[in-house]
Parts: structure tokens; C-alpha cells; sequence
């Protein structure tokens, strides 16, 4: 009994998600411009990244507690010098295990790590990015190598905005990089509780003031997003980046399965090093 259930929701939860993108996306008018931009029908990315969603969904319960204990600082070896400082920072309801992946393949790149973390109940975006921005700041005062910033989805807002924080104050910011952040916020905050969790509602004063402030950053800043991702609706959020960021579109999967796919946390780490080495 309990096996049949844990298997009805293991393929009925991704299918709701997908549903809900297929009338946002057909009723909305961009299934044109998704097609028009991935190439291929959009029935085709919509079933691929449906798989993708179950192959990941076991993964994120898996490592989940992980995110608990195990994941702190992470440097390279002794004596040797790191290419960059990279500051990661995860999405909404997840924790530091999401970036378990990229750490595996960081870690032969001569690449120091911090994760820092949040979680829905921590207070208002401003609150956390606050909370955030003073936890990190006195590391990156005193790192020599250059500072990049990650985040996942509401982690890139929060990079986005600790960073013109710290470049604020004089403070060295190398890069940028957000995968899968709604820059317009998503209307599936509906669904969700929590002060931090439904400041991404869909062009909600915080997030349209954000966006606004992200124009023409004093740093390099791209963007990462699938035109299939099942949690930012509509799509247009991801891809209408603000003025000054680079867009760059990878292939059909879900909102998280770009955590665990490793063509692109090395193109991560490739724009990791373009950044630092452009800022050396």
C-alpha cells in the first residue's frame, strides 16, 4: 500500500507541474517562442524533461539531509592556491545538498567554496539577503582570489543582490551566475507559505524593483534557464533578463535537474575561471 502510493506521487507531482506549464505556456502565447528558440516541438521538451523530473525527484530526497551537516567550506588542498572563491547559493525549500554535484566536479578545478543558507520561514527577501550579506562579507574582504556567485532559481536573486551590496562598499565581485532564477518572480507562489517563499510572486513590486536594480551590473552576469523549466511560469521570467546580463538557454529539463547535470556544472565552472581570469 504505502509503495503504491509513494509511486503514485512519484509520477503524478511532476505531471501537475507539467500540466500547470503546458496551459501557462499554450494559453499565454509563448509556445511559439519556446519552439522558435529550442528548435524542436515543444510536446518533445515537455516529455524529456517530465523524465528528467523523475530521475531527479529520488535524488533531492536522497541527499536532502545531507544539506543538514555536511556541507560547509570547502577549500582546495593545502598549499595550493584557489582560482576563485565561489559563493553558492540554493533555491527555495532546498539546502546546501543541491550543490553536491557541482562540489564533486569544483573540486578539480582548484575552486574554494562557501554555501550559505536560507530557509522559507528565515523572514522577507531583504531580511535574508541582509542575514546573508553579513555572514559573507567579511570573507570576501579578506579573499585574495576573485569572488563569483552562484545561485539556483530564488538563489540568484539573493546572490544578485548581495553582490551589488558588496560592490557597493568597495568590495571585489568578479561574476554572476544564475541558473534558472525568475526575474519577473513565478505564479506558482500561489501554492507556497512563508514570507521569503512569496516574494517571487509574479511581478510583484520586490521582484520588479529588483530587476530594475540588477540593470547593468558592475560585474559580468549570465543567466542559465531551460524553456522547459516546471517551476517559473511563464517562461518569459527566465529569459527577459535585465539589461546588461547574457541569457543563455541550455536543454529541455526541470526546474532542479540542472543541479545534478554535468555538462553544465562544467560550463559553470568554465565561466567560473572566465570570470576570474577576466577580473585578474
Amino acid at each position: 500500500m504505502l509503495c503504491s502510493i509513494v509511486v503514485t506521487l512519484w509520477l503524478l507531482l511532476p505531471a501537475i507541474t507539467y500540466f500547470l506549464y503546458w496551459y501557462e505556456v499554450a494559453s499565454g502565447g509563448e509556445r511559439s517562442i519556446v519552439e522558435g528558440r529550442t528548435g524542436r516541438d515543444l510536446k518533445y521538451g515537455v516529455l524529456l524533461s517530465y523524465l528528467t523530473s523523475l530521475l531527479t525527484l529520488p535524488l533531492i530526497i536522497l541527499t536532502y539531509p545531507l544539506g543538514w551537516f555536511a556541507f560547509r567550506e570547502k577549500g582546495v588542498e593545502e598549499g595550493n592556491s584557489a582560482k576563485a572563491m565561489v559563493i553558492c547559493i540554493h533555491g527555495l525549500f532546498h539546502n546546501p545538498s543541491a550543490w553536491l554535484f557541482f562540489s564533486l566536479i569544483a573540486r578539480h578545478e582548484n575552486l574554494r567554496i562557501i554555501y550559505l543558507r536560507h530557509n522559507p520561514w528565515d523572514g522577507s527577501f531583504v531580511e535574508v539577503a541582509e542575514k546573508l550579506y553579513l555572514q559573507v562579507k567579511e570573507a570576501v574582504r579578506a579573499q585574495k582570489e576573485p569572488v563569483v556567485f552562484i545561485g539556483h532559481s530564488l538563489g540568484g536573486l539573493l546572490a544578485g543582490k548581495i553582490a551589488l551590496k558588496l560592490v557597493a562598499e568597495d568590495l571585489p565581485v568578479s561574476g554572476v551566475i544564475t541558473i534558472g532564477t525568475p526575474f519577473k518572480g513565478s505564479k506558482l507562489t500561489v501554492f507556497t507559505r512563508g514570507r521569503l517563499a512569496r516574494s517571487l510572486d509574479y511581478n510583484s513590486p520586490l521582484v520588479l524593483n529588483s530587476y530594475d536594480d540588477f540593470r547593468n551590473p558592475p560585474f559580468p552576469a549570465i543567466q542559465y534557464w531551460s524553456p522547459t523549466d516546471n517551476m517559473v511560469l511563464p517562461p518569459f521570467s527566465l529569459y527577459d533578463v535585465p539589461d546588461g546580463w547574457e541569457e543563455r538557454m541550455i536543454g529541455p529539463m526541470c526546474h532542479v535537474a540542472c543541479l545534478f547535470w554535468p555538462p553544465l556544472l562544467k560550463r559553470l565552472c568554465n565561466t567560473v575561471t572566465a570570470f576570474s581570469e577576466s577580473r585578474a
